[in-house]
């Protein structure tokens, strides 16, 4: 199954509030988010990395996707 970007930042997000680590889970969430990277807004940006670091969820390919993205002129739409 896809999801938006929304629906995968806010799951990561979600289960970081909770504490709880679905690591098979998180891993598809990973996948799908670096499949939908140009779509990700600034906040799905947020909460896909607070939720992963805040799980220690280790994600070689998540982290260079979304820096990317932030620095492809995303933040300039935060200002």
């Amino acid at each position: 199954q896809t999801f938006e970007p929304h629906h995968l930042s806010v799951m990561s997000w979600a289960f970081a509030t909770l504490e709880c680590k679905p690591v098979r889970l998180l891993e598809d969430i990973d996948r799908q988010a670096c499949a939908v990277s140009r779509e990700l807004s600034p906040q799905n940006c947020a909460n896909l990395l607070w939720g992963f670091a805040k799980l220690r969820q280790p994600s070689a390919e998540l982290l260079p996707v979304v820096a990317a993205r932030l620095e492809s002129g995303l933040l300039d739409e935060c200002k």
